[in-house]
């Protein structure tokens, strides 16, 4: 009558311990096909810059020669635009034209002696919310980029970013654009 006993206490206490060990056991939170995603989204012009090859930043983006244009323009794209990378700039509105579809196109004041010009593509549903956007206006501009290209445009040095699948927040006048955290 011992044996069994004991038996069925040594069951019941593996048994038990087994539980435990699984309950404390880390669970996995990603699927391992689908490793989470690094691309870090665009927040300001900074940002593009940062792409650039390291080698081409000590030199002025005016005196590149057409190799060295093409050079960044290629890290660019491999880094940024190639990627599906996402951005959120705080703009204010240029113009709402339609190039092409519904453009949303903004100058970025900057210091780096180039126009830096973006332009967001929205679809046709969004034509009665950007009806209410006027020059002048700021915005929270979303999308993901499509092109960030060094190139002549309009006569000018230009770094154009270009912003596809687009949606805008306007902000009100004087109103800060709220701190998106992520934990």
């Amino acid at each position: 009558m011992k044996k069994p006993f004991l038996f069925a206490c040594s069951l019941l206490a593996i048994t038990q311990i087994a539980f435990l060990q699984a309950a404390d056991a880390p669970s996995d939170p990603a699927p391992k096909s689908e490793p989470p995603s690094t691309v870090k989204p665009i927040e300001s012009y900074w940002d593009v810059l940062s792409a650039v090859p390291p080698e081409l930043r000590n030199i002025k983006a005016r005196a590149w020669t057409p190799d060295q244009r093409e050079q960044a323009n290629a890290a660019l794209k491999a880094s940024l635009s190639g990627r599906g990378t996402p951005a959120r700039l705080v703009l204010k509105v240029a113009e709402i034209a339609d190039w092409d579809g519904l453009t949303f196109y903004s100058d970025i004041p900057n210091q780096q002696g180039y126009y830096i010009r973006v332009f967001g593509k929205f679809t046709d549903d969004w034509k009665e919310k950007l009806d209410t956007l006027r020059t002048g206006d700021t915005a929270i501009l979303e999308g993901v980029l499509s092109s960030t290209t060094y190139r002549e445009l309009w006569g000018k040095f230009t770094l154009s970013i270009c912003l596809k699948d687009c949606k805008f927040t306007k902000l009100k006048p004087g109103e800060k654009p709220k701190l998106v955290v992520k934990l």
